[in-house]
């Protein structure tokens, strides 16, 4: 693939030392009760890389779901609709779970569009930093400084893309723009990228995280993605999307079963192993696949 054209500069005023973007918006994380653990782990990660505006909406439980509103007003469709009218009411379906995190995902979406913020982040509750603290802060602020101003979205951790087929700039480092990231942990949007995403998210046609893979494919959504990523969502947690365990090719070690390690790989593609230190590139084009274990916090 070709390079993207180099778009005109950032639409939001730099701020913080040299010039680049400070990491004050407001970041959401989505929660439940119950989760202290992950929940208070996840924060202290973010804090440690200068996050200081974390807070946690209120979330629906798959139980607490009225299916039969989100029928009659059409939050949900295709397989996902059928899925929940075929589940039974008041009860923890995948379908339910599906639906509760999608529709609180996209509410507040909505909701922050109308603030008007420059920036705001989307986060879930399971995070780890390949880069923690000032290091992980430095190119996220790097990369934030490099979003063309027609940006919608900055995947600040993703899995699953077709990292052949994702676009680079040489002159925008530490970012690329976005093919089918399937995954959504944290997730940075712009004003314009919230106000597309609040017309777009709804209604839900599978999980969330899916559903942005769909708008980002189909070019509604101008997604871009740190690279290498910043940020995992650990296993040792167990997965809202049932994605299951990480295992690596042979070779690279990661912690013991039952420590934090990434859940998923951010490229679909096969890689090769590398020794302990090593880092992977896929195509040779800069986007580094599997990272140092060591820095995994």
């Amino acid at each position: 693939p070709s390079p993207v054209p180099p778009p005109p500069a950032t639409s939001w005023n730099p701020g913080g030392k040299e010039g680049l973007p400070t990491l004050d918006f407001p970041v959401f994380i989505k929660t439940i009760p119950g989760r202290e653990g992950r929940r208070g782990h996840t924060e202290g990660v973010l804090r440690a890389m200068g996050f200081t505006n974390i807070s946690y909406p209120p979330s629906t439980l798959a139980e607490d779901l009225d299916v039969d509103e989100v029928l009659r007003d059409g939050l949900v469709s295709g397989e996902l609709r059928a899925a929940l009218e075929e589940a039974p009411r008041n009860q923890r379906s995948h379908a339910a779970v599906l639906t509760a995190v999608a529709t609180d995902h996209c509410r507040l979406v909505q909701q922050a569009a109308g603030q008007n913020y420059s920036l705001f982040g989307m986060f879930e509750d399971d995070l780890i930093a390949a880069w923690p603290g000032a290091a992980g802060s430095g190119r996220l602020r790097e990369a934030l400084a490099a979003l063309p101003s027609t940006a919608h979205v900055l995947y600040a951790e993703f899995c699953g893309e077709t990292c052949s087929r994702v676009l680079y700039s040489p002159r925008r480092s530490g970012i690329a723009r976005a093919h089918r990231p399937t995954c959504a942990g944290a997730m940075i949007f712009t004003a314009e990228g919230a106000r597309a995403a609040a017309r777009l998210c709804l209604p839900a046609d599978d999980a969330v995280d899916i559903v942005y893979a769909g708008l980002t494919s189909r070019g509604s959504l101008k997604s871009f993605l740190v690279t290498p990523p910043l940020l995992f969502q650990s296993r040792f947690w167990e997965s809202d999307a049932e994605r299951g365990e990480w295992s690596p090719p042979p070779g690279i070690p990661l912690d013991p079963p039952g420590k934090h390690g990434p859940t998923a790989y951010p490229c679909t593609e096969p890689t090769a192993a590398t020794d302990v230190g090593g880092l992977a590139a896929v195509g040779g084009r800069g986007l580094l696949c599997l990272t140092d274990a060591a820095r995994i916090v």
